[in-house]
């Protein structure tokens, strides 16, 4: 599975290192082990980088999540299963209590993308003026 990862890395042009590889690596066959092939087989068949990053920060929280449980403790766990009303990435059943779970990406605050279209705009609007000696300069709005 290591030359799959590397490969897959390096397809989509993401950096890495042997540390990256060994822990994603380490990563995918502890959730083969227990059952969760469904999420390693989707990351592997990511396509595009982004795509790739939301499921590697899924596989992180859900790798993280389970290996906190005490070993003595059994858990059930299914990755986004199909018989739920609402999308639901992944079920934990631990003492017979069923645990549903939904893992968001963090969007920029509104105050982020204010600041971003503000910049944006001003970008737009600056036009290079020429002198004499064929300098651009940056710094007049239109």
């Amino acid at each position: 599975m290591e030359n799959q990862v590397k490969d897959l890395l390096e397809k989509l042009e993401l950096r890495h290192d042997q540390i990256d590889i060994d822990k994603l690596n380490e990563a995918l066959y502890y959730l083969n082990e227990i059952n969760l092939s469904d999420l390693c087989q989707r990351l592997l068949r990511s396509t595009k980088p982004h795509k790739f990053l939301e499921t590697l920060t899924e596989l992180n929280f859900t790798v993280q999540l389970l290996k906190s449980f005490p070993p003595s403790k059994i858990f059930e766990a299914l990755y986004e299963p199909k018989n739920t009303k609402r999308p639901i990435d992944l079920v934990i059943t631990l003492d017979k209590v069923n645990y549903y779970i939904q893992i968001k990406s963090l969007s920029n605050s509104i105050r982020e993308n204010q600041q971003a279209q503000a910049v944006k705009e001003i970008r737009r609007q600056i036009k290079p003026i020429l002198c004499k000696r064929g300098k651009c300069y940056f710094n007049r709005l239109v």
